[in-house]
């Protein structure tokens, strides 16, 4: 039999009987709910709370810190004692695996083995809903920007980087090899001022073209024999390199001026004399005969008008320019017999000249020779200071240069003899003393 009573349902009984209680949730209930809302502001973005943005720009900005204070300052990658074994960073990084910090953890990459790898999660907001995370495995990520809803995060490998030289930066420069001369070409002997241009230059290495070589910055060098030569210049760079420079010194020969007179000297009153030319290399002569007269023949006839001392020269020349000259005192005046030595010359330092004087080396005093008159016959020789015979001469017109097998002698006293024969038939004997000096 069916019961019936005020209150059909339990639902009625509740609306009816305790509609007009307010209820209060319980302690324990409270709690849970703060939780709850507590967790949500976390991981939302509300400016004026402490969430898990703020903990991850601290985060990014603390790994930019240790990244650059441990390796990245240097350009150089971690040394092996400071590095984690894969191993170990799973075990650290283990307690993220969870499923629910993932879920409300944008940005935080799981861990799987041993490589680490970089993962995007969701948005909080969206954190009840399933999603997929997308994985870059850390050997395939070169420069990747791993993105989402919350951070962007840009990931470069670590790289060995070289260091710079430091320092000089001319040791980074590569060398090249430049010089400049005071002559091309010319007469021997030529005379030729080297001096380098060179940039970045630790070392020069010079090569004359005959057999010569130099490592100065500026030289002299003069060359006796007629030829073409190639000058070069190696330079070389403080960072090794090497750079060469050449030029061509192109040297003419020069003629050598030779003559007789005939007769001698005279001692009759006759002053008709003939000249003869035995230059070498020549092309074109000229005579100067000391009262006046010239003359262009190669082997021309002079008459002198009055009796005394002259000096007669001449003057060759070739086809590129080159001359010599050569001068001798003729006295037609009878009964003079002489011959005189200086007592001090001053050597040509440019080399030997064979000892072939002329009023060009007069000039200078380049050669010791006698001045004569009547002389057929005629013998020099001359020693040094020990004994030593360094020249000898038995022709008029060849005197003593200055020079021993090819080297200069040194400044100081040397002994000379001649002896002979005038014209007259009066023989002669003559020694003394000679003193080169040098003044260049």
């Amino acid at each position: 039999m069916e019961r019936k009573g005020k209150y059909s349902d339990v639902d009625d009984l509740f609306r009816n009987r305790f509609s007009g209680y307010e209820p209060v949730p319980g302690p324990g209930l409270k709690a849970r709910l703060m939780k709850k809302v507590a967790v949500k502001e976390f991981f939302s973005f509300y400016p004026a709370r402490f969430n898990v943005y703020y903990l991850a720009v601290a985060a990014a900005v603390t790994g930019a810190v240790l990244l650059v204070t441990l390796g990245g300052g240097s350009g150089k990658s971690l040394p092996e004692t400071m590095k984690i074994p894969g191993d170990s960073v799973a075990a650290i990084m283990q307690p993220i695996t969870d499923t629910a910090s993932m879920t409300h953890s944008p940005g935080v990459a799981p861990v799987t083995g041993k490589t680490p790898a970089f993962t995007t999660g969701n948005r909080p907001s969206d954190s009840h809903k399933e999603s997929q995370p997308v994985i870059f495995s850390a050997d395939e990520v070169d420069r990747k920007t791993v993105k989402s809803d919350a951070v962007s995060v840009t990931v470069d490998p670590i790289r060995e980087v070289a260091n710079p030289v430091r320092g000089d930066t001319t040791l980074q420069k590569t060398a090249v090899s430049s010089f400049k001369m005071s002559v091309s070409s010319g007469c021997a002997p030529l005379v030729v001022e080297l001096t380098s241009t060179s940039g970045n230059a630790h070392s020069l290495q010079w090569s004359s073209g005959d057999g010569r070589h130099s490592d100065g910055k500026s030289l002299t060098w003069v060359f006796n024999q007629p030829g073409s030569y190639t000058v070069s210049l190696k330079a070389i760079g403080y960072d090794g390199s090497e750079d060469n420079a050449s030029a061509m010194i192109v040297v003419h020969p020069s003629p050598v001026a030779k003559f007789d007179v005939s007769p001698a000297n005279r001692e009759v009153s006759d002053r008709d004399i003939m000249l003869f030319n035995y230059s070498a290399g020549f092309l074109t002569a000229a005579w100067d005969f000391g009262d006046g007269g010239k003359s262009h023949l190669r082997d021309p006839l002079h008459s002198y008008k009055a009796s005394g001392k002259f000096r007669i020269t001449l003057k060759v020349s070739n086809e590129y320019g080159c001359f010599d000259t050569l001068s001798k005192v003729y006295s037609t005046a009878p009964g003079i017999y002489r011959i005189d030595f200086p007592n001090a010359f001053i050597p040509n330092n440019n080399g030997p000249t064979g000892g072939y004087y002329s009023l060009r080396s007069d000039e200078a005093a380049y050669v010791f020779h006698p001045e004569y008159e009547g002389v057929t016959d005629y013998h020099l020789v001359v020693y040094s200071r020990t004994g030593v015979m360094l020249f000898e001469s038995r022709d008029l017109n060849i005197g003593w240069d200055g020079y021993y097998k090819g080297q200069l002698c040194e400044p100081g006293v040397y002994v000379y003899r001649a002896r002979g024969r005038y014209a007259n038939g009066e023989q002669y004997q003559k020694s003394g003393d000679v003193t080169i000096l040098r003044f260049r």
